[in-house]
């Protein structure tokens, strides 16, 4: 009978896997993103095209948001039965737009299907900023030059 004999570093190695295999990236989970967010602030980043011109980035949190365009901050349900939905009211808290639709966490994907606004898809990269805290990464064509460079970002605080 043969015994092996097992070094440190395989411990860690082996203790090392289990643990990336109970979380992923970083750590969140399907589970974390149940519920309703509030958006906080969201920048639009726009990257020089080129080379040619400086970097544009404007950013709209909620009090500029109530201010300048009458509307109160976005609200998202992001429901346990994969159900998504998104509403802005105006400042007297009427609807003005709403979208439907589902949502699932690929990794650290947040990838929502919208089902009320001829079935497109949206993906951000999602990061957990505290207990109740998300900030959600978008890269679009924004300024339509050809290229998904643009950055959107989006911090939502748990209602």
């Amino acid at each position: 009978m043969s015994t092996r004999k097992w070094h440190p570093w395989m411990l860690i190695l082996v203790l090392g896997l289990v643990g990336c295999k109970a979380q992923s990236g970083n750590g969140i989970t399907q589970k974390d993103l149940v519920g309703t967010w509030q958006t906080v602030d969201t920048e639009v980043r726009l990257p020089s095209m080129n080379g040619t011109r400086k970097d544009s980035t404007f950013s709209l949190d909620a009090a500029t948001r109530l201010a300048e365009t009458n509307t109160q901050a976005p609200l998202t349900t992001l429901a346990v039965d994969g159900t998504y939905r998104d509403e802005v009211r105006d400042g007297e808290g009427k609807v003005v737009m709403a979208n439907k639709g589902t949502w699932f966490l690929q990794e650290t994907t947040l990838i929502i299907r919208l089902t009320s606004q001829g079935n497109g898809e949206m993906k951000f990269q999602v990061r957990k900023k505290g207990r109740d805290q998300l900030q959600l990464k978008n890269f679009v064509d924004w300024d339509m030059d050809g290229e998904e460079d643009d950055v959107i970002t989006v911090q939502l605080k748990r209602q």
